[in-house]
């Protein structure tokens, strides 16, 4: 709040896992959802008054802050597409047995319902054929400012396709990738 308030501040980007900067939970529908809407809603009316986003980022190894900093400012000077800011990626997978479609209907209701039609959309499904891990870190590879996923995840794993195949892209497919 003082630097909201003394320097007009709006954006903030909180630094470290949820071991050293914790989440609040919030209650929605019965249910205690974690979040960090605790940082940027001042008041506790619903409204954030700021911006908040969490870079999840270790202070020391290879998935440190130095690791962060740099995938960042690749990304900033080294922009994959001119017009990659319009750009999106949308990964969705089935969370529970095979033809429920629920990470599909979740991501084209986003998609749908919120972003402008002017964007340009990619999109990995249960539903569609392929192997989902090498479709994902190619569209991942390509340049997306947006990128929405749901699936079965970890600190080291990203489920593309778990559940139905046992798909995921670990820790190792991510340092490979060039930017």
């Amino acid at each position: 709040q003082d630097a909201h308030s003394n320097w007009g501040a709006i954006y903030f980007l909180l630094g470290g896992d949820s071991n050293v900067i914790p989440y609040y939970t919030r209650n929605i529908g019965g249910n205690d959802i974690p979040g960090d809407t605790y940082y940027a809603d001042y008041d506790y009316d619903w409204t954030c008054e700021v911006h908040v986003g969490r870079a999840p980022v270790r202070v020391t190894g290879e998935w440190g802050i130095d690791t962060f900093i740099d995938k960042t400012l690749t990304y900033e000077k080294d922009p994959p597409l001119t017009n990659y800011a319009k750009t999106a990626f949308f990964m969705g997978f089935d969370l529970k047995t095979y033809g429920s479609n629920e990470g599909e209907g979740c991501k084209e209701y986003i998609k749908n319902n919120y972003l402008p039609g002017s964007w340009t959309y990619r999109s990995e499904y249960d539903s569609e054929s392929g192997t989902h891990k090498t479709d994902c870190l190619n569209y991942l590879n390509q340049g997306n400012h947006l990128v929405n996923h749901i699936d079965h995840s970890n600190t080291d794993y990203m489920g593309t396709g778990y559940t139905n195949h046992g798909q995921g892209i670990n820790t190792n497919d991510a340092k490979s990738r060039n930017k």
